[in-house]
């Protein structure tokens, strides 16, 4: 018989299968009913399927779309033939339930009822469409003997657990199960139940688990296995269940008395969110008794604010709960964490007492803006007090952080398509306690063109009157998003500062600046960010400065340097003019003064000018110096006779003897030369030779300078031709040391080339007769001696290399 609609339900409806590939043979048919036919088998314990005749078969029309319709049952009704078959009355188009009855059901062990397709409950069965024709079942239904699954449910100490709920269920994942309850002694029977008498063959999965309705009872994890269940046997299935730690909360008002069906606001720490976020269940509330449990799953931490019940009349507050010993917060980040870390008491409780309004007045804040992918959305916190109070934002995604998002506008990126968003206000001030408020969900967010990505611009620079600041707008993109500028004195637009830097003026004395960058790209939703303020324009203040003062010898030839003193703020520049009798000096706007005729006879003396952006510019002038004196007779230099110390070799130093020199000061400098041509990079009193000079005569040339005076130039006699030096490897021998074979010189590479070689064969050490070419064939005379060979390369102008290899192995007699 049909079951019942009453009965109760133990797991979630899971997704309706389609009927496809082969199950189902659909003839073409134009017309709006149709048939549906099959043929109903029974299969005996360890026989095989065969027809049944007297079969109950019951269609159920599916009366809404999608994977989980209703139904409106038995809407007709069959019975099998002889050879089991059947075909429905006509059918009005649509998809139906099949279920097949064997025409008595007598408990366990005698046939049991099921859905087409090996279903024994009405969840996830296969559905049958009919389409204005006859529709055949793919497969037969096959009755079968029903199974049954029996067991215990025991704690951790061994103790049965009465009460506990055994669920019954197809898998895998077939979803639709029925449960039924342990006795006193843990035991369970599926033969018992209302439903899980009916357990046709398959594979189940079992589950036991104790939730306690009582809010003392104890809790249990939940335990599973999976079963296959065979035709009128049974299988025994025991389970152990661990208990779980739990907290009790008393909440009480004010006075003391307790407060029923008092909403809580649960948020619940997610590591996969990255942070907190309200629970996913609920609504949540306090018992009569003003008591509310928490149970400790794997894992879980919360924190929990108790809001006052509906109607409530009292003077207390809802509050966070912060801790044992604390009086209650207001702020999410003050709540005390609820959680369940090992060895913690099996039960806790604690009493909440509410208490009067925080000293902080909260605001409603409110959002403004559309939801819409690329839409900014603009918190307004509302009116907070007493005096100034400190907000802080935080935009939230169905209740839980959006990571950085921190400031009063929240520009809608695509991952929030589909979201709810609100944003979090938390008040602070010295000496109170800190308190949220959180403005009403907005949403869901819709599609939209994305945003530019951007970051909050910056300011860099000093606030101050004729001083630069630079808009720093940070990230923006992509490639080509175009940034356009306008700057704020206390939030008013300045006319025309809509360049990247802006200089302030005497009428932004005393006012804060902001700057507002606004990205734009083809294809994206444009975006617009405000800076943060500066402090409040100052003043330009004045470069501090000093009196200049000369130092040198006021005479032709001579130079004068200007001493400015001390001047500031740090970054101030230094602009000199000179003067010679009153009169700048043409070009004269360097720190140092070189004295010529033209200033013989007149004082000097030196303008120092100060600026700063931002700040006033600041002019001092020296004291004069006595009058330009004409220019000494010039001293002339005494050159001494150079020579060079050292072998002209390549690797070698030679070193310059400059002989002596006078007078006292002159100055002496050194270029080396080859051939009289000079070297480059060589101007030291010391040169070393290198190969680039090989063959050639090497000199030292000094140059003795004094100031005042004509330089004078001395050669030294040149060195014999210098001497390269070739380099080269070690050869090396190839080939097999045995009479009559070959052996064969391999040199490496010798340079700088070209480089002349000659080989000499060495038996023993001493010198083979006319072996003097790059390979040798050995000979009658080699046998039981070992071979080497020397190489010497020679090249003009330099110093001949000669190079041996390493002996051969002794030479083997002709195989």
């Amino acid at each position: 018989m049909p079951m019942a609609s009453t009965r109760q339900l133990f797991a979630a409806v899971l997704a309706v299968a389609a009927l496809i590939g082969s199950w189902l043979v659909a003839a073409p048919a134009s017309a709006a009913t149709g048939t549906i036919s099959g043929t109903v088998k029974v299969r005996a314990v360890g026989g095989q399927p065969v027809g049944h005749a007297g079969a109950q078969v019951v269609f159920d029309r599916a009366t809404t779309a999608g994977e989980d319709p209703s139904f409106e049952n038995s809407v007709a009704s069959v019975t099998t033939g002889a050879g089991g078959a059947f075909a429905s009355p006509a059918l009005a188009d649509g998809r139906y339930r099949v279920r097949v009855y064997p025409g008595s059901f007598a408990g366990p062990g005698t046939l049991g009822h099921e859905y087409f397709d090996d279903r024994w409950s009405p969840y996830d069965v296969t559905l049958v469409t009919v389409a204005g024709g006859a529709t055949t079942l793919g497969k037969d239904v096959v009755l079968q003997p029903t199974g049954w699954v029996t067991g215990t449910v025991r704690d951790e100490a061994g103790q049965p657990i009465a009460g506990a709920t055994v669920t019954l269920s197809q898998t895998p994942g077939r979803g639709g199960g029925y449960g039924i309850v342990t006795d006193a002694q843990g035991r369970y029977d599926t033969r018992t139940g209302d439903y899980t008498d009916n357990t046709i063959p398959g594979s189940y999965r079992v589950e036991a688990g104790s939730y306690g309705s009582d809010i003392d009872s104890p809790v249990y994890t939940s335990s599973s296995a999976d079963v296959a269940i065979a035709a009128n046997a049974g299988v025994q299935r025991d389970f152990v269940l661990k208990r779980l730690p739990q907290v009790v909360f008393t909440l009480q008002d004010t006075n003391g008395s307790p407060l029923a069906n008092a909403p809580l606001n649960i948020q619940e720490y997610r590591s996969d969110l990255g942070g907190w976020g309200p629970i996913q269940s609920g609504p949540h509330e306090t018992d009569e008794e003003g008591r509310y449990r928490f149970v400790g799953y794997p894992g879980r931490s919360v924190k929990v604010y108790f809001g006052t019940p509906a109607g409530y009349t009292g003077s207390g507050v809802g509050e966070y709960w912060d801790g044992p010993t604390g009086d209650g917060a207001y702020a999410l980040r003050d709540a005390a964490v609820v959680d369940f870390p090992q060895g913690v008491a099996m039960n806790r409780s604690y009493t909440v007492r509410l208490g009067a309004a925080p000293a902080i007045s909260a605001g409603s804040p409110t959002i403004t803006g559309t939801p819409k992918v690329g839409q900014t959305l603009t918190l307004v916190p509302g009116t907070w007090g007493p005096g100034a109070v400190d907000l802080d934002v935080q935009w939230l995604d169905g209740g839980f952080v959006i990571p950085g998002q921190t400031e009063r506008e929240l520009t809608l990126t695509p991952d929030l398509e589909g979201s709810y968003i609100t944003a979090r206000v938390t008040g602070a001030k010295a000496g109170a306690d800190a308190v949220d408020r959180a403005a009403p969900y907005l949403g869901p967010v819709t599609a939209g063109a994305p945003p530019v990505s951007f970051t909050r611009p910056t300011i860099s620079g000093t606030p101050r009157v004729g001083s630069t600041l630079t808009a720093v707008p940070g990230a923006w993109g992509p490639s080509g998003v175009a940034l356009a500028y306008q700057w704020y004195a206390a939030g008013q637009a300045v006319g025309q500062a809509t360049a990247q830097t802006f200089v302030p003026t005497a009428a932004e004395q005393g006012k804060a600046i902001t700057v507002r960058v606004t990205g734009s790209l083809t294809g994206y939703s444009t975006v617009a960010r405000t800076s943060a303020a500066t402090a409040a324009v100052a003043a330009a203040p004045a470069v501090s400065a000093s009196t200049p003062t000369i130092s040198g010898t006021a005479q032709v030839g001579s130079t004068l340097t200007a001493v400015p003193g001390a001047w500031g703020p740090d970054g101030v520049a230094l602009a000199y003019q000179w003067f010679a009798g009153g009169q700048p000096v043409a070009g004269a706007t360097a720190s140092t003064l070189a004295l010529t005729a033209a200033q013989q006879g007149q004082p000097v003396t030196v303008r120092v000018t100060g600026t700063l952006a931002g700040h006033t510019p600041a002019e001092r002038t020296s004291a004069a110096t006595a009058a330009v004196a004409a220019a000494p007779e010039a001293p002339a230099v005494s050159a001494g006779t150079p020579t060079v110390a050292g072998t002209a070799r390549t690797g070698q130093r030679l070193t310059a003897r400059p002989g002596s020199w006078g007078p006292t000061g002159v100055t002496l400098g050194y270029q080396w030369l080859a051939d009289g041509t000079p070297i480059a990079g060589a101007a030291g009193a010391s040169y070393v030779v290198t190969n680039a000079v090989a063959g050639r005569r090497i000199s030292v040339r000094v140059t003795g300078t004094l100031a005042g005076a004509a330089a004078v130039v001395r050669d030294s006699a040149p060195t014999a031709a210098s001497v390269g030096l070739l380099t080269a490897p070690r050869p090396r021998i190839t080939g097999t040391a045995r009479q009559g074979r070959k052996l064969t010189v391999k040199l490496g590479t010798w340079s700088p080339g070209p480089v002349r070689l000659t080989y000499t064969w060495l038996r023993n050490g001493t010198r083979i007769a006319g072996a003097t070419r790059a390979s040798y064939t050995l000979r009658k005379a080699d046998v039981g001696k070992r071979i080497s060979v020397r190489v010497t390369g020679a090249r003009a102008s330099y110093a001949t290399v000669v190079k041996v290899s390493a002996r051969t192995g002794k030479v083997k007699r002709q195989a």
